[in-house]
């Protein structure tokens, strides 16, 4: 298993990728080649090439959810890749929204977060093979939707927000997909946001397979790129201390916030690392 961060918010420590809020990561798992998210511009494309990638070669492409800065990259990709099916969730192309007044759910205190319109139409939608609950993309590849919010799930969610025919109604984030790969033995879980909370997409899956997860990397949105919009150290400790006691070792980035980010690592140590634009994972 070799995993390369084609794109995320921070760059590496020689700076010689171009990075934004977004993110994609590219997996070669026994010679095929998935795609997990495309980030909001193509320069995901540019640091492949850096790193020495065709992605052309991809096989598989996965949208973690409907968000612009995990799939506004599409359309470059696909321009790029003619074959490969690209694997979303159903609900993944609905309209999607982030709260910019505080408690306010007016129209014009929305910021609409959700795909770029076009990616809705033609040519791409013929590409695309929707999930509802679970997908079988092979026998050692599972896509899966439909997590419980049990515990742990981050606060700042609550400022966001889908549109439906009467108005908006918070975002339950059904629309999100995470991927498990097996290799050689071993588990691998890939989630783009983890909005329903990490710890209740880990467990989850490994209840639904009757498996243990070695390895996750995903977000944790502790932190959005909205100024001053961040969950409290003190939720931060708690999760922290759970995913202390839990099996995988975690790779995070993008919405974890380089303060939360640290925070947890002072807690997991080697049980955390993260993932900035270039790294390059080897298993």
């Amino acid at each position: 298993m070799k995993i390369k961060i084609l794109v995320e918010n921070t760059n590496n420590e020689k700076n010689q990728y171009e990075f934004e809020h977004g993110l994609s990561i590219l997996i070669e798992s026994k010679g095929e080649k998935i795609l997990f998210d495309f980030g909001k511009t193509d320069k995901f494309i540019k640091n492949a090439e850096c790193l020495g990638e065709l992605l052309e070669d991809v096989t598989y492409g996965v949208l973690s959810h409907g968000h612009y800065d995990h799939g506004d990259g599409l359309p470059y990709f696909m321009e790029k890749n003619k074959n490969c099916p690209i694997y979303l969730q159903m609900n993944a192309l609905l309209p999607y929204f982030s709260r910019k007044a505080e408690r306010s759910i007016l129209f014009e205190d929305m910021s609409y977060i959700g795909l770029e319109p076009k990616i809705r139409k033609m040519p791409y939608v013929k590409r695309f093979h929707f999930v509802d609950r679970m997908k079988r993309i092979n026998d050692r590849m599972i896509l899966y939707s439909g997590f419980q919010q049990e515990k742990f799930v981050p606060s700042i969610n609550e400022s966001l927000y889908q549109m439906k025919e009467d108005g908006f109604i918070q975002d339950d984030f059904f629309h999100e997909l995470a991927l498990l790969i097996e290799e050689n033995e071993k588990y691998y879980l890939f989630a783009g946001c983890a909005h329903n909370g990490i710890v209740n997409i880990v467990e989850q899956v490994e209840k639904w397979e009757g498996i243990t997860i070695d390895v996750a990397f995903a977000g944790f949105h502790l932190h959005t790129a909205k100024k001053g919009n961040q969950v409290s150290k003190d939720e931060v400790e708690q999760l922290g201390g759970y995913l202390k006691t839990m099996h995988p070792v975690f790779y995070t980035g993008h919405c974890t916030g380089k303060e939360e980010y640290q925070q947890l690592k002072e807690i997991l140590g080697e049980k955390l690392h993260y993932m900035s634009t270039g790294s390059v994972f080897e298993f």
